[in-house]
């Protein structure tokens, strides 16, 4: 499972919309549209990540879901954060080649 996956069963569950999340984050909707689709994630301990979390703990308190919490959050996201991306390093070596 991959970060965007995560996010986007999260979205699923509070049964909000990715500018609802924005707006609850902080965090601009291109930048959650970013991380839905894979395009990029935010590193671990960043106030990027750490926004969303908040912006997820809100809205499930917002929605009265309790199994929902910062901290679960948290944890989900930290299985995949902390994981290396081989694949992005490769797209992005081949990008600063070409650009050389």
């Amino acid at each position: 499972m991959e970060f965007k996956d995560i996010l986007n069963d999260y979205i699923n569950k509070l049964d909000c919309s990715a500018k609802d999340l924005a707006e609850s984050s902080g965090l601009s909707a291109a930048t959650i549209s970013r991380f839905r689709s894979g395009e990029r994630k935010p590193e671990w301990g960043s106030e990027q990540l750490n926004n969303l979390v908040r912006g997820i703990d809100k809205l499930a308190k917002k929605k009265d879901l309790t199994d929902i919490t910062e901290e679960a959050a948290m944890s989900d996201f930290n299985k995949v954060s902390s994981s290396f991306d081989l694949d992005r390093l490769r797209i992005n070596i081949n990008t600063l080649i070409s650009v050389f």
